[in-house]
């Protein structure tokens, strides 16, 4: 029943936007996600100048409504229940909507074959935003028959004639060349003036040491969690009486599974781990931390929670990957070869002990975010593309 109440919504949806018309329409992930967090960023700086619509996937009725001037879409996509997103459904539910709209450029990394083919026909500009190119990823999850669908798909996305191909960070730039693909790097950002040092008052004397990410598998939080095993065994062994708490920050279907490691490795009183949270509460969380840690050993097409929890005055401990080393230098963080905890754990260690490094680390990456990583940069250099194509 409630599948039929979500596809009468969607119909009912479609036929109060059949009247609108908008410059751009970007097509992307949840608001909260590193996609759409990049649309909505860009978008909110740049809706003065054009008309836009975002298109998010939901799992709850869908919705229309005008946020800062821009048209947010919200359509139900029973996919988001899939730990790898599967896309099933996406050709109908985008196809439907987006013939509905009228539109002059489409700008997108989540729009399956069929529409985008549809578009091209009907002489849309379209602009593909590429984060990351995953196909060594998904070849270690899926193996090798089960990964050719997700390159084959890439593949012929990146070569099927885009008005402009966008990449968001360096390493995903030259990977698309190395490829064959021409395309433009604009880079992801980070809103400074949200996530800054502010002064909080803290409870208790502990250290704290946070990571954020979606529960899934790429994300690694068992490196965290086992790296969090060690850093309290070295405690004890150099009987360092100050205790250190660890949080991850973050939903997903890996909560049950990272739960059970957290009560066999039994850390339950050390290891916590929190729902997702808003942006203001992240904030503040980010700046009770002492330092900020990163697990995820294999490739980043950017980074947003790095680089969030440096423009909040933090240093990073990661894996030495691509899209992370963009953003992190040896003056904001340290970096250490990937999948190896015990040089984690040991960084992780001296920087708790150091408060005076912690502390100059910590301006160091905020002076680098303001300076490099600034939203308003990427804003404007999309905007005078989005004016070349229209």
């Amino acid at each position: 029943m409630s599948c039929l109440v979500s596809i009468k919504s969607f119909f009912d949806l479609t036929s109060k936007i059949s009247k609108e018309e908008f410059d751009i329409v970007h097509l992307g992930d949840e608001l909260t996600e590193s996609r759409g967090r990049r649309f909505w960023e860009i978008s909110k700086r740049i809706s003065s100048h054009f008309r836009i619509a975002l298109i998010v996937p939901t799992l709850a009725s869908p919705t229309i409504r005008k946020v800062d001037r821009i048209t947010v879409i919200r359509v139900y996509d029973p996919s988001l229940r899939s730990m790898y997103r599967s896309r099933a459904f996406r050709p109908f539910l985008y196809e439907r909507i987006l013939s509905t709209l009228s539109f002059r450029i489409l700008d997108e990394e989540a729009a399956p074959l069929p529409t985008l083919l549809h578009l091209i026909e009907k002489n849309i500009s379209c602009v593909l935003t590429v984060h990351e190119v995953r196909g060594l990823l998904n070849f270690h999850f899926f193996g090798v028959l089960g990964s050719l669908p997700f390159l084959f798909e890439k593949m012929l996305k990146l070569h099927l004639g885009f008005s402009k191909v966008i990449s968001v960070s360096k390493s995903t730039y030259h990977m698309l060349l190395r490829l064959g693909v021409p395309n433009v790097l604009i880079r992801n950002g980070v809103n400074t003036d949200l996530f800054r040092p502010i002064p909080i008052e803290r409870q208790g004397d502990a250290f704290k040491v946070v990571t954020v990410g979606r529960l899934v598998p790429q994300k690694r939080h068992d490196l965290f969690i086992l790296t969090a095993k060690l850093i309290l065994k070295e405690f004890d062994k150099l009987n360092i009486r100050k205790p250190v708490s660890f949080e991850i920050i973050g939903n997903g279907p890996l909560r049950g599974k990272l739960s059970t490691i957290v009560r066999n490795y039994g850390l339950q009183r050390h290891l916590t781990i929190s729902d997702d949270i808003s942006d203001q509460e992240l904030v503040k969380r980010l700046n009770l931390a002492d330092l900020y840690v990163h697990t995820n050993p294999y490739l980043e097409g950017f980074g947003f929670t790095v680089a969030e929890a440096l423009s909040c005055g933090k240093p990073v401990v990661a894996f030495n990957i691509a899209g992370i080393n963009e953003t992190v230098d040896t003056k904001c963080g340290i970096l250490v070869p990937p999948f190896d905890i015990k040089a984690l754990a040991r960084n992780i260690i001296e920087l708790l002990l150091d408060e005076d490094r912690r502390i100059e680390m910590g301006k160091a990456g905020r002076e680098r975010m303001k300076r490099e990583f600034d939203w308003d940069r990427p804003a404007n250099e999309m905007k005078k593309l989005y004016q070349e194509l229209i």
